[in-house]
C-alpha cells in the first residue's frame, strides 16, 4: 500500500510555487470502488507534467504515477518485501516442535510424503498467485485487490476477508506457541524455578497474560511503520536460519562422537536417544510406528494417530505462501518480486523441512522423537539456547508478518466500500491503516485469551486452504477463458495444474476436519452473497439517485461471452424450426422523446409478451425509435434504453431493450426490423398495436403503417397486431375466465398451428389459466362439416393441444376479407393426406381420441353442467373427450373445460343475429365397431346483418366471441387495390365487436409440430 504506509513528501526546498501543484494534487479524489465501477482520481495532465519536472531537478523525488504526488522512494525489495515473510511464516514453530513428533508417528518415509505434498499445494497455489498477480499491476491491498482486479470484487472481498481472518487466528496461533516455548524454556528462571508449559501453575505469569503483553509489544512494532517492521523482520530470520543450522551441526557433532572420532556426545545424551546419523537408526525410522496420544490425537482420532492426523498437524506450517503479496503496495516492483520472492521461499523452505525430517529422524530415537518436545534444542550444537530463541522468534516473526499484512488488507476492503460500516477502518490518504491494526488485535486478544494452540491451529489451516482454493480456481478459469485481458508476464502455470491446486485445497480441507471445512466453506459463500448484495444495492442507488452510474461487473461475463459464442456460432438454418419453434418478439413500442425516452403504455401490450414468455421460454426485444439526429440524443437514447430495461424487469420479461435513432420513425422501425440479431438468432415475430382512430389518421401515416405490415410479410416474420377496446391484463391482476377464442376462416392451420399454440402458451400463465380455448373453423357450403370436424379434432388432439372445436359453413361472398383463403383452401383428401402423416406416437392418441368422444357422447360427465356455447341450440349434440385425455395428451390449455369437443352451428336467439339450426342427425360407423351420433349446423346466413364492408362475419365473430377475454384470428390481406385507409377501417370494423384481439399474419415460415410433413 504505497499511499497508506509510505507516506512521501516534498522536499522542504521544493516549497513556493511549486508546492501549489502539489495541494491541487492532494484534493484529487482517489480511486473509490461503489457497485461494481471504479471512478478514478482524475489529476490533470500538467500537474502531472509539473511534478514530473521537479524530479527531473531534484534527484531525491520519485513520482507516484496514480496520484502524481512526489514520494521518496523506499519501497521494499524482492528479498525484503516478500522473501523475507514468506520464510517467517512457514519456517515456524512447527519445524521445531512438531516436525520430531511427526516423524516419530510416520516414520521418515512418510514423514516425507507428508511434507512434500504439503508443499505441493503450496507451490501450486504460488505458481498460481504468480501468474494472477503480474496480470496488471498489484496494488494496495495484497491478495484482496490482486484478485479483485482479475476476477471482480465478490471473489477479491471473500478471499481478503477469509485471508484477514486467518490471519487473525494465526496472530494468536503464532502468540501462544511463543508463550509455550518461553515456558519451557524459561531463560534465567525468569518465570519461576519450576515454571514450565507442564507445570503453568508454577510460573509466575500465566499464559493469557504473557500472550497479550506479546502481542501488544508486537502491534506496537507495526504501528510505528513498516520501516521498523523490515528491520525486526530481518534481525528475526538471522537468529531463526541460525538455530537451523546449530541443528544440523549438532547431527554433526552428535553422529561424530558415536563413531569414536570426538565429540561432545555421552552417556547422558545416548540416554536421552541422541544417537546420530546411524543406519541402524536410520532403517527403524523409515517406517511408521504410529501411537495413541491423546494429547495430540485425541481431537482428531479419538486418540489414535495416524497418516491424517499428522497431515493435519503439519499443514498449518506451510498455509501462507503468499505473506508477501499482502505488501504488494509497498513493493517496488510488485509484478517481479511477488512470483519470484514466493518460489524461491516456498523452495527454500521445502528443502529445510524434508532436511529436517532427514537428520532428526536419522539421529534420535523414536521413542525420543515421540515424547520430548524440545529434542532439537538438545540436539543442537554449540548450545541448546540458541535454538530456544530461534523457535521463540520464529514465532514472533510469523505473527508480526501477520500483524502487517491484515490490517492492510481490511483498509482496502474498506477503502473499496464492500461491506456496510466497513468504511471506518479506511485509513486517511498516505498513512498507516491503524484502526484496521487496533482491530485485528482486539480479535487476536480474544483468540489468545482461548489460551489453546490446537484449538486455534485447525481454523487457521482451513481458512487459508479456503482462499488458496479460490485462488487456484480463479487462475484456473481465467487461464481456460483466454480473455485477451488476463496477460500475465508470469508464464509458469497452467489451467491444468491450478484445478489440480484448487482440487488439494478443497479435498485436503475436509480429509483433515469434515465439520470445520463445511463451516469454512459456508462462511466463504455467506461472504461471497453479502458482497454481492451490497454492490448490488449501491448500483441501484447510484441509478436511483440519478448520479454517474458505475460499470458493475461480473466475473462470470467472459464465460456467458463464450458460451454464447459457441452456440451462435452452433445454431444452423432451420435449427430452429419445427418442434423447437420458440417466439421470439420484437416489440415496436412507443417512447415519450419528451420525457426520457420512456415507455409508452399501449394497451397492456407489454403484459401479454411478459405472459406468452412464461411458458414460451422465448427471447423478446422491446425496442423504440427517436425520431431525428443521433449525434442531438445521444443522452435521450441510453436512458431510455435504461427506463425501457427496468420495465422488462418490471415485467419479468427475459429479453432486451434497445433504443434507435433515424430521421424518421418508419425508418427507425425498417432498421430495427432488419437488423436486429446475430446469425441465426434473429426476431422471428413483430408485434405492433393497431392504431388508436385509424379513421382519423393521416393518409401519410396509414400508407406508413400499411407498408410495415408489408415489410414484416417480405421479410418473413410472424406479425402479431394487437388491438383493444380495453387493456391486456397486468400480470398481478385477477384470473381472467371464459373463453379464448381462434377463428380460422377458409384456411386450415394457418401459420402452420400458430393460432392455437398462442392460447396454449398464454393459458401457462396464471392470468389466463382458468381460460378455455374454442377453435371456430369456418369452411365454405360444399365442405363435409362432419368429416372436416373429425380430421380438425384429430390434429388438434394430436399436436398436445386441448380445444372446443366448432364447425360453421360460410359463403366467401359473406366474408369477402377471408375470400382469396376460401379458393385456397384444400380439399379433404389432402387433410386426409396429412392425417395419414401422423406420426406413430400420435396416432393411438388420434384414435383413442376419438373413440372416447364416441363412447361418450350420450353419457353424463362433470362438464355437462357448464354452458359450452353460449348461444348453442338445445338439440345441438356435444361430443366430449375423458377428462383424463387432457393429462394423456400433455395439453394445458383450458383448464376443467379443455378436453371438451363441440360440433355445431351456431343458433340461438339474440337481437344481433339470429341462427336457424337445421339439424341432421345419422348413424357413422368408427373403426372400433362402436356407433355415435354425430351433428352439423348450418347457420343460416340471411339471418345475419352485414357491415358497411359487405361482410357478415362481423356480426358472426361478434355474436360468438363478444364476451371473450381474448379473440385470436388471421389478419386479413390488403388486396393491390385496396387503399390503406380501406383496409385499415375494414380491418377495424372487423374487430369492433371484441374486447381483445390479436391479429396474426403468418410469414410462410412458422414451423410448429402439430403433424409430420
Amino acid at each position: 500500500m504505497a499511499e497508506m504506509t509510505n507516506r512521501h513528501h516534498l522536499n522542504r526546498e521544493s516549497s513556493g510555487a511549486d508546492s501549489n501543484s502539489s495541494d491541487t494534487l492532494e484534493r484529487s479524489p482517489s480511486a473509490v470502488y461503489k457497485g461494481g465501477g471504479y471512478t478514478e482520481g482524475r489529476v490533470k495532465l500538467k500537474d502531472k507534467m509539473s511534478l514530473m519536472n521537479q524530479k527531473s531537478q531534484m534527484g531525491s523525488l520519485d513520482i507516484d504515477v496514480k496520484t502524481g504526488k512526489s514520494v521518496e522512494a523506499t519501497k521494499l525489495t524482492t528479498f525484503t518485501g516478500v522473501f523475507v515473510p514468506t520464510v517467517q511464516n512457514i519456517m515456524g514453530i512447527i519445524l521445531f516442535v512438531r516436525v520430531p513428533w511427526i516423524t516419530g508417528q510416520a516414520g521418515i518415509l512418510q514423514a516425507l510424503v507428508v511434507v512434500i505434498g504439503s508443499c505441493v499445494t503450496t507451490i501450486i497455489t504460488s505458481l498460481s498467485m504468480g501468474a494472477v498477480a503480474t496480470n496488471g499491476v498489484p496494488q494496495s491491498g495484497g491478495c484482496y485487490s490482486i484478485i479483485k482486479n482479475s476476477l471482480g470484487p465478490e471473489f477479491g472481498g471473500t478471499v481478503g476477508l477469509m485471508l484477514f481472518l486467518s490471519n487473525t487466528f494465526g496472530v494468536a496461533m503464532y502468540i501462544l506457541a511463543f508463550v509455550e516455548v518461553f515456558m519451557n524454556w524459561n531463560p534465567g528462571k525468569i518465570l519461576g524455578d519450576d515454571c514450565s508449559f507442564a507445570e503453568i501453575d508454577e510460573c509466575a505469569i500465566g499464559i493469557r497474560p504473557l500472550g497479550a503483553i506479546v502481542l501488544f509489544f508486537l502491534s506496537f512494532i507495526v504501528y510505528i511503520g513498516i520501516e521498523y517492521i523490515k528491520k525486526t523482520s530481518l534481525a528475526f530470520l538471522f537468529v531463526v536460519l541460525l538455530s537451523v543450522i546449530s541443528i544440523w551441526l549438532g547431527v554433526v557433532t552428535h553422529s561424530a562422537a558415536n563413531e569414536g572420532e570426538g565429540g561432545s556426545s555421552d552417556q547422558w545424551a545416548d540416554s536421552h536417544g541422541l544417537v546420530g546419523m546411524t543406519g541402524a537408526n536410520l532403517e527403524k525410522n523409515l517406517g511408521p510406528g504410529y501411537t495413541y496420544d491423546e494429547e495430540e490425537c485425541g481431537g482428531r482420532a479419538a486418540g489414535q494417530c495416524s497418516f491424517a492426523v499428522v497431515l493435519s498437524i503439519f499443514f498449518p506450517a506451510v498455509t501462507d505462501p503468499l505473506a508477501g503479496s499482502n505488501l504488494s503496495g509497498d513493493l517496488r516492483t510488485p509484478q517481479q518480486s511477488i512470483p519470484i520472492g514466493t518460489i524461491l521461499a516456498v523452495l527454500v523452505t521445502t528443502l529445510v523441512f524434508c532436511l529436517q525430517v532427514v537428520l532428526v529422524g536419522g539421529s534420535v530415537e523414536r521413542e525420543t522423537l515421540l515424547t520430548d518436545r524440545t529434542v532439537v534444542a538438545i540436539l543442537s550444537w554449540p548450545v541448546k539456547e540458541l535454538v530456544f530463541m530461534g523457535m521463540c522468534l520464529s514465532t514472533m516473526g510469523a505473527g508480526l508478518q501477520s500483524l502487517a499484512g491484515a490490517p492492510r488488507l481490511l483498509a482496502a476492503i474498506a477503502k473499496d466500500r464492500l461491506l456496510p460500516r466497513f468504511e471506518i477502518f479506511e485509513p486517511p490518504e498516505g498513512q498507516e491503516p491503524r484502526k484496521a491494526l487496533a482491530l485485528i488485535t482486539i480479535l487476536s486478544t480474544a483468540c489468545v485469551m482461548i489460551g489453546s494452540l490446537n484449538a486455534v491451529a485447525p481454523y487457521i489451516t482451513m481458512l487459508f486452504l479456503t482462499s488458496y482454493g479460490i485462488i487456484n480456481g480463479a487462475c484456473a478459469y481465467l487461464a481456460y477463458e483466454q480473455s485477451p485481458t488476463f496477460r500475465p508476464t508470469w508464464h509458469f502455470f497452467d489451467w491444468r495444474l491450478s484445478c489440480l491446486g484448487a482440487l488439494m485445497c478443497f479435498s485436503g480441507m475436509f480429509f483433515i476436519s469434515e465439520l470445520v471445512a463445511g463451516i469454512c466453506v459456508v462462511a466463504a459463500i455467506a461472504l461471497y452473497l453479502t458482497i454481492q448484495r451490497q454492490i448490488n444495492l449501491d448500483h441501484k442507488a447510484d441509478t436511483s439517485s440519478g448520479g454517474e452510474t458505475q460499470i458493475k461487473t461480473d466475473w462470470r461475463a467472459g464465460r456467458r461471452f463464450q458460451a454464447a459464442r459457441q452456440s451462435l456460432l452452433a445454431l444452423k438454418d432451420g435449427d430452429l424450426d419445427f418442434k423447437y419453434w420458440r417466439p421470439f418478439i420484437l416489440f415496436l413500442c412507443k417512447v415519450d422523446k419528451t420525457d426520457e425516452g420512456k415507455y409508452v403504455p399501449q394497451k397492456g401490450m407489454i403484459n401479454l409478451i411478459s405472459q406468452l414468455m412464461k411458458r414460451g421460454k422465448g427471447l423478446s426485444i422491446v425496442a423504440g425509435v427517436v425520431e431525428g439526429e443521433f449525434a442531438d440524443h445521444v443522452e435521450l437514447l441510453e436512458s431510455g434504453r435504461k427506463h425501457l430495461q427496468e420495465k422488462l424487469v418490471e415485467k419479468k420479461i427475459e429479453g432486451f431493450s434497445e433504443m434507435v435513432c433515424a430521421r424518421s420513425i418508419d425508418d427507425g422501425h425498417r432498421f430495427l426490423l432488419h437488423s436486429k440479431g446475430m446469425g441465426v438468432l434473429r426476431p422471428n415475430t413483430v408485434m405492433i398495436g393497431w392504431p388508436d382512430e385509424p379513421a382519423t389518421m393521416e393518409p401519410s401515416a396509414m400508407s406508413t403503417y400499411c407498408g410495415l405490415v408489408k415489410e414484416v410479410e417480405l421479410s418473413k416474420k410472424t406479425l402479431l397486431i394487437c388491438k383493444g377496446a380495453v387493456d391486456f391484463p397486468e400480470n398481478d391482476a385477477a384470473p381472467l375466465e371464459g373463453f379464448v377464442d381462434v377463428w380460422w376462416v377458409f384456411d386450415l392451420f394457418p401459420a402452420n398451428g400458430l393460432l392455437l399454440l398462442l392460447p396454449y402458451l398464454l393459458q401457462k400463465h396464471r392470468v389466463w389459466r382458468h381460460t378455455t380455448t374454442r377453435l371456430f373453423t369456418v369452411a365454405p357450403p360444399e365442405t363435409d362439416l362432419d368429416e372436416l370436424r373429425s380430421l380438425v379434432e384429430g390434429m388438434v388432439s394430436s399436436g398436445g393441444m386441448v380445444a372446443k372445436v366448432k364447425v360453421i359453413t360460410m359463403s366467401a361472398e359473406d366474408a369477402p376479407r377471408f375470400a382469396d383463403a376460401a379458393v385456397s383452401t384444400p380439399a379433404l383428401h389432402e387433410l386426409e393426406g396429412r392425417q395419414r402423416r401422423f406420426s406413430e406416437t400420435f396416432d393411438h392418441l388420434e384414435r383413442n381420441t376419438l373413440n372416447t368422444a364416441a363412447s361418450l357422447a350420450t353419457e353424463s360427465h362433470p362438464h355437462d353442467t357448464l354452458s359450452t356455447m353460449a348461444e348453442e341450440e338445445p338439440s345441438s349434440i356435444l361430443t366430449m373427450a375423458t377428462s383424463g385425455l387432457e393429462a394423456v395428451l400433455g395439453g394445458g390449455g383450458g383448464g376443467g373445460e379443455g378436453d371438451e369437443a363441440t360440433l355445431g352451428g351456431g343458433g340461438g336467439g339474440g337481437g344481433e343475429a339470429e341462427a336457424k339450426s337445421d339439424i341432421e342427425q345419422g348413424e357413422r360407423e368408427r373403426p372400433s365397431g362402436k356407433k355415435t351420433r354425430r351433428s352439423s349446423t348450418v347457420v343460416d346466413l340471411n339471418t345475419l346483418d352485414a357491415d358497411e364492408h359487405g361482410s357478415k362475419l362481423t356480426a358472426l365473430i361478434g355474436h360468438y366471441s363478444g364476451s371473450s377475454p381474448l379473440v385470436i384470428m388471421t389478419l386479413p390481406k390488403k388486396h393491390a387495390n385496396m387503399t390503406p385507409a380501406a383496409w385499415l377501417t375494414s380491418v377495424d370494423t372487423l374487430a369492433s365487436p371484441l374486447d381483445r384481439v390479436i391479429f396474426v399474419h403468418e410469414s410462410g415460415q412458422e414451423k410448429i409440430q402439430f403433424f409430420s410433413e
